[in-house]
């Protein structure tokens, strides 16, 4: 199995000062993420069968670095198992020669997106009390379509992703004093079932663990009863002076 890429230029949607984080112009995360299941993709596109499609069963990633607005990311690709159906790929993206994020992506073929709308695993057993919430309709926009995955009329996995982010957000946002905020640094995360257009989504995070510094948390996504995903979330607390002054800054102009 050959290796993949994807290549795409940080848009001003891309970044997360459009998804909610002010004056943070960098790439968010699900851009990274979508660019790295893009490449993993790719990389498993050379041997479909007729009516199949690539579906995220379970990704590993890990936040490394940051690139501006502006800035063309590079993702790589690299098989290292398979079985099932689908395929381990060690993946990377890069911009200036410096890693961004990295980590694994298991995918599985799967016919059209019929596997996707239901799941293999059941209905959705009722979790703990959880410290944060985020819900979302599912629509166009958020598709898989939407974000190189033509055969995959659901819920995309860079939203999965970022959703369940956004949940853990709001459980560690009371634990922040003021001038603080949290920021993603790892996500594992695996994908039973999808959401297709009309769903209402809602995601959950519960903390398992905090040193006043870095949390981890059991974050999940449920629609129509069922599990979207589940795993956990790392973060850490920033002054958010300081760490928007680390950052890249936006091409001029």
């Amino acid at each position: 199995m050959r290796g993949g890429r994807a290549e795409a230029k940080v848009a001003a949607r891309d970044t997360a000062h459009a998804m909610g984080n002010d004056g943070v112009h960098v790439a968010a995360s699900p851009f990274l993420v979508g660019l790295c299941a893009r490449a993993a993709a790719d990389a498993l596109a050379d041997r479909p069968a007729a009516g199949e499609t690539a579906l995220i069963r379970r990704l590993a990633l890990e936040h490394r670095a940051a690139a501006p607005e502006g800035a063309t990311v590079d993702a790589e690709a690299r098989p290292v198992g398979g079985g099932r159906g689908g395929a381990v790929f060690e993946v990377a993206a890069r911009w200036g020669g410096e890693v961004l994020m990295s980590g694994t992506v298991a995918l599985v073929r799967a016919a059209g997106a019929g596997r996707a709308v239901r799941g293999r695993r059941g209905r959705a057993r009722p979790a703990p009390r959880p410290d944060g919430r985020f819900v979302a309709l599912v629509h166009a926009g958020l598709l898989g379509t939407a974000g190189g995955f033509p055969d995959a009329p659901v819920l995309g996995e860079p939203w999965l992703s970022l959703f369940c982010e956004t949940a853990a957000d709001a459980a560690l946002r009371p634990r922040c004093s003021d001038g603080e905020a949290t920021v993603g640094v790892a996500l594992d995360l695996e994908y039973p079932a999808a959401a297709p257009p009309g769903r209402i989504a809602a995601f959950s995070a519960t903390i398992e663990s905090f040193d006043g510094r870095r949390a981890r948390l059991a974050v999940r996504g449920v629609a129509g009863g069922h599990l979207l995903a589940r795993g956990t979330h790392d973060r850490v607390v920033v002054a958010l002076d300081r760490f928007l002054a680390r950052l890249p800054k936006p091409p001029a102009g």
